[in-house]
């Protein structure tokens, strides 16, 4: 595979500036490939176990110029109650992250708690908080002028 790219004006491997695809993520624990998005089934023991849930995670390179409060939104479906939030894993704190949408469509969530970005390259840490969440793609809303996604492998899309 080529070297990546600094800057990029095409998808890489399901990545761009401000949008990474949830699949393009590294994924672990109980989150489920379901074609172009995950999935987090409920919890087979029954109920919240954290445990259960902040093991499995969906994690992504930032690659920052400056120090930034970065915010994201997600492309979801609440598939019903007590289905619409992950946590946003900040150091060894974990931020619930309530959605604010519901419905059986895809639509994008509300913004995220702030996660505080360090110069040069960062980890994103998206973990589970409830089952039966589908999460299709992830969006940076706040810091987007200092930190974009990073991909961890790409193919040469003419940027430069």
């Amino acid at each position: 595979a080529a070297a990546c790219k600094t800057s990029f004006t095409s998808t890489c491997a399901g990545v761009d500036a401000n949008q990474a695809k949830a699949v393009s993520g590294a994924f672990t624990g109980a989150w489920k490939l379901r074609g172009d998005y995950l999935e987090l089934p409920g919890n087979p023991a029954g109920g919240q176990t954290l445990n259960y849930f902040q093991t499995s995670t969906i994690s992504f390179k930032l690659q920052c110029t400056a120090a930034a409060e970065v915010k994201f939104k997600a492309y979801v479906i609440e598939t019903g109650t007590g289905t619409d939030s992950l946590y946003l894993k900040n150091g060894n704190s974990f931020a619930p992250w309530h959605f604010g949408v519901t419905g059986q469509n895809w639509l994008w969530s509300g913004e995220s708690p702030t996660f505080k970005a360090g110069a040069g390259e960062s980890s994103v840490v998206f973990t589970g908080r409830e089952g039966r969440v589908k999460v299709k793609k992830f969006e940076i809303v706040r810091g987007s002028s200092s930190c974009s996604f990073k991909p961890d492998a790409c193919t040469d899309v003419g940027g430069t």
